[in-house]
């Protein structure tokens, strides 16, 4: 049925007339009765996990003076987190958390505790909020598994997800004329002046391959003389290696960094002649430029500090996250990583550090210092707590991780990993020869970040996501069910549009996905064949990345030359660049003013508060992205509700963790 309605913008108190869908009738069979009810648990077993990580919120003004006594244990469980969760949304935080080191000293001293890692966790003095044990993570583990492959279920969400991108389609057939229309009219902008942020950005592969060409020979023009290595080996021999006379004479195609068209990455995290189309003689080069291990890295800050600070330019309207590894070898890596960044002033305001681990099977022997898989975690976050309880101690750790939102963890997937075991020995006692289940070790990570969290939010310090890499690669879903419940959005997620169950899962608990299909066209999933225009049709809040512009891009730009492909092949209106631009800065962990700054004051309430002269989206496209989703998990409710044979209001949509979804309905 379609029709004309008005809605109101209470910002700009305009009408905002736009033809709105509705399906009227009932929807599924008793097959979609009993998916809906299996969702709800494994969406109720996320909100236990997510309620967790973030700031504890506080309950004391949430009244509810229902008889509970006549409930079920389910019910009463599912009221507790509709009070939770609305008190929540009360509840956010407007306080800022921009780096002021005297503040952090004086609010770190008056809560100086006493801290210790207990079976793989760090406890500390005076804690109210503790992680779930492992043995009751791999039992929800398995409950959520269980929902994403049973067939019923599987279909169902299959057919809901055609349903919504079916939906999107008649939407934009009947409204991209209003919209476009709006973005003339409304006094917003367009693509050019959106805030974008670069969610997926690797430190070490950031510069264009051009800029890198022309640094490497600018050095060896005015430095040729200067010993890079064993043997007196100098700059210049390093050129002459490569059979150039003349340093002018290097090009990008010698160094060998880009894919060729019948040759793709696999691996483009290593240098090394087995994965570099440049040779040994490049692969020295690379080496030498890419990595902190020369003159304490000055070369490599001095390479990587315009890239950084170009999003504070005037009139920048990009921001980066950009990951550094960190492997965990040795709690003097955190110091050394800090000190890098202090000493060479790599801080960028509108920059934002992320905590990359590498967990690959074959890089373990690098960690010699490491007896027991208890060593890495000690080393990942002993100096955090160091720098969060004494920050007067460790002011360059301290800076660095106020500029840190989260942590992010890859591995293999294409390898399958050890079955779980919910009585694995503590890591205390797991031999670092006998490599863990990428599972077991992302559990003790937001376990670890859960009292970090609670610690650092009760002195006022800014808290940390836990933001792994899952879908990526290969054909199981272990990775993508561990993030469902322990992530605040993900990384890559390209094999999410082959399990249909975990995407709807995604869709309603509206999970951040940050997508690279430029680096994924040069690996082993080709730009025709990228989810992501089917993603973002039926509602997955997606942004764009860029992963590893060294490798995949050819403009000073990488950024708009990802949001300019995407427009291209992907057939992209302008509202939809804006869409996902927006959807970058909501998934960032940037601090709540700056996204304010960026979007507008309540950028949170979506239809209710937009501010179309920052976000550039029409009120018209969130309005239909909120209703659809509203619908959605009305009819969700609603069936399960019918399944299980209480009333609709078992569990109210409001009571989902949904960062910048309002339920709120609207005249």
């Amino acid at each position: 049925m379609y029709h004309w309605q008005l809605l109101r913008a209470a910002v700009l108190g305009i009408k905002v007339p736009y033809h709105q869908i509705r399906i009227l009738g009932e929807d599924g069979g008793r097959d979609w009765g009993l998916a809906c009810q299996k969702i709800h648990k494994a969406l109720t077993l996320r909100d236990k996990y997510q309620y967790l990580l973030q700031e504890e919120p506080e309950l004391s003004d949430v009244s509810d003076d229902s008889d509970e006594s006549e409930l079920s244990e389910e019910q009463r469980d599912q009221r507790r987190l509709e009070k939770i969760w609305r008190k929540r949304r009360q509840q956010r935080r407007r306080s800022s958390f921009m780096f002021n080191a005297v503040a952090v000293m004086r609010s770190a001293r008056h809560r100086a505790v006493e801290f210790q890692m207990v079976d793989g966790v760090v406890r500390y003095t005076g804690q109210e909020k503790f992680p779930f044990s492992y043995e009751e993570h791999v039992q929800d583990i398995v409950r959520v598994t269980q929902v994403v492959e049973d067939g019923p279920t599987k279909s169902s969400c299959r057919h809901r997800l055609t349903m919504l991108a079916h939906k999107y389609d008649i939407h934009n057939l009947m409204n991209s004329e209003l919209e476009a229309t709006a973005s003339k009219t409304r006094g917003g902008g367009d693509f050019f002046s959106a805030r974008k942020v670069d969610n997926c950005v690797r430190l070490s592969t950031c510069v264009p391959a051009r800029s890198l060409h022309k640094f490497m020979v600018q050095k060896a023009l005015e430095e040729p003389d200067i010993v890079v290595g064993k043997d007196n080996t100098t700059l210049g021999d390093l050129f002459k290696n490569l059979g150039l006379t003349d340093p002018r004479q290097l090009t990008v195609e010698r160094l060998g960094v880009q894919p060729g068209p019948q040759r793709l990455f696999h691996r483009f995290d290593i240098f090394s002649k087995d994965y570099s189309r440049g040779g040994a003689g490049s692969v020295a080069l690379l080496e030498l430029f890419l990595r902190r291990s020369y003159g304490e890295g000055k070369w490599f800050a001095d390479l990587v500090r315009p890239q950084v600070k170009a999003a504070d330019a005037p009139g920048s309207t990009l921001a980066t996250e950009y990951r550094i590894p960190l492997f965990g070898f040795d709690t003097t890596e955190w110091f050394n990583l800090a000190a890098w960044v202090d000493d060479n002033d790599i801080h960028a305001e509108n920059n934002r550090w992320i905590i990359q681990v590498i967990r690959i099977a074959g890089l373990r022997g690098l960690y010699r210092s490491c007896k027991t898989q208890q060593d890495q975690l000690d080393a990942l976050f002993l100096p955090m707590w160091m720098a969060s309880v004494y920050p007067e101690k460790y002011p360059q750790l301290a800076k660095m991780l106020r500029y840190t939102t989260a942590i992010n963890i890859i591995s293999n997937e294409s390898e399958r990993g050890q079955d779980l075991d919910p009585k694995a020995k503590p890591p205390k006692q797991w031999p670092w020869k006998d490599n863990p289940p990428d599972l077991y070790f992302n559990y003790y990570v937001w376990a670890n970040l859960v009292s970090l969290n609670a610690y650092r939010h009760s002195v006022g310090l800014n808290v940390f996501q836990y933001r792994p890499t899952a879908g990526e690669m290969g054909a199981h879903i272990d990775h993508l069910v561990s993030a469902f419940l322990l992530a605040d959005s993900i990384m890559q997620g390209v094999t999410l549009d082959k399990f249909p169950t975990l995407e709807y899962l995604y869709y309603i608990a509206q999970i951040g996905v940050c997508m690279t299909p430029l680096a994924n066209n040069g690996m082993d999933r080709t730009y025709a064949e990228h989810p992501f225009p089917l993603l973002f049709k039926r509602g997955l809040r997606v942004s764009l990345g860029t992963d590893g512009p060294l490798h995949f891009h050819h403009t000073l730009q990488p950024l708009h030359e990802e949001y300019g492909t995407a427009i291209k092949l992907f057939k992209l209106s302008g509202t939809d660049i804006c869409e996902v631009a927006r959807n970058s800065v909501l998934m960032s962990g940037f601090e709540h003013e700056v996204k304010a700054r960026w979007l507008g004051q309540f950028y949170h309430e979506e239809t209710k508060h937009n501010d179309y002269a920052k976000s550039n989206v029409p009120h018209i496209r969130l309005n239909f992205r909120s209703d659809s989703w509203n619908a959605e998990y009305d009819i969700l409710n609603r069936k399960a509700a019918r399944s299980r044979g209480s009333s609709p209001s078992v569990f109210d949509a409001g009571s989902l963790r949904i960062s910048g979804r309002s339920s709120t309905s609207r005249s």
